[in-house]
């Protein structure tokens, strides 16, 4: 079993380098399918992580009326982090916010001047609610309008935020929609091209296949080799794409940190590197090893 392995791996080896150009044709498209597959699931982890960080920043501020007794706000406070949807509730005094407000303009003479001049804090109490899931967050919203509530409520500002997310959802699925129609279209030209690149290899062949069978070559024997030729195709292209990946991300990793400081693309890379590459691999040799057994099947009738 052995010798026969080697056998077939050795004269697959022998198709591969006998016809380089051939060889560089069908590595080239799969290194370019691999590559969109791989983009693919990249840009899949970045609108993940990108849609988990807007998630985080999401939530509910309740703004109250100014006359509104703090034992009221504290009252509904500990009502609301009652709720099973809700996962934090910060109270936020007048005092508070406009010590927050002079922080983060205290660069601005313009607004600190007209600070000044007033007389009265202009800034009212609220509550920050985060929820378990952005999905509640409609559900905390509607609880807020109940009577006992309301009339302490002066705004709630959760919606335009909940539009901005559903529609970022909706960008990302449509996405990857695209993306995946065009990795499938361009995995059955890969397919199609490695199947004629074997078929050109079997046809140079022709003379070594008719003596081989006229010797008593078994169809293993004569139809592996192939397949370990589509196979090789498939390990380089893999070689090339993770090499090109790996050039790419480091390439726009500072970018898409320097804007979203939570997703880290050079770091996901490192931290899934074996996997990347075992993948890459194991997909390469797969797509090239396939398409040289269908054509196999069909031209030497093994």
């Amino acid at each position: 079993m052995f010798i026969f392995l080697s056998r077939v791996i050795k004269y697959g080896w022998q198709n591969f380098w006998r016809n380089k150009w051939v060889s560089c044709v069908a590595i080239i498209i799969l290194t370019f399918t691999l590559l969109i597959f791989s983009l693919i699931y990249f840009s899949s982890v970045f609108a993940n992580q990108t849609l988990t960080f807007l998630k985080n920043k999401i939530d509910i501020s309740v703004y109250f009326k100014k006359d509104t007794p703090e034992e009221e706000i504290l009252k509904i406070k500990e009502s609301l982090e009652t709720l099973s949807e809700v996962k934090e509730v910060k109270y936020i005094s007048a005092a508070q916010a406009l010590l927050s407000f002079k922080e983060k303009h205290k660069e601005n003479k313009t607004i600190m001047a007209a600070l000044a001049e007033l007389k009265d804090n202009p800034l009212k109490p609220s509550l920050e609610i985060k929820a378990k899931d952005p999905k509640y967050y409609s559900e905390i919203a509607s609880s807020l309008k109940n009577k006992e509530f309301n009339k302490y409520i002066d705004k709630i500002t959760y919606f335009q935020n909940k539009l901005v997310i559903e529609r970022f959802i909706k960008i990302i699925n449509f996405s990857k929609k695209i993306g995946f129609l065009c990795a499938f279209i361009l995995l059955f030209i890969a397919c199609a091209v490695t199947f004629n690149t074997i078929l050109l290899v079997i046809y140079s062949a022709r003379e070594e296949i008719a003596t081989m069978r006229l010797v008593g070559a078994s169809n293993s024997f004569i139809s592996y080799p192939f397949i370990f030729t589509g196979a090789f195709y498939g390990f380089f292209a893999s070689l090339v794409a993770f090499l090109f990946d790996f050039l790419l991300i480091q390439l726009v990793s500072s970018y898409v940190f320097y804007f979203i400081p939570s997703v880290d693309l050079s770091q996901f890379f490192l931290d899934h590197l074996l996997l990347i590459f075992l993948s890459l691999i194991a997909g390469g040799v797969f797509l090239g090893s396939f398409s040289s057994y269908l054509a196999t099947k069909r031209y030497l009738n093994v």
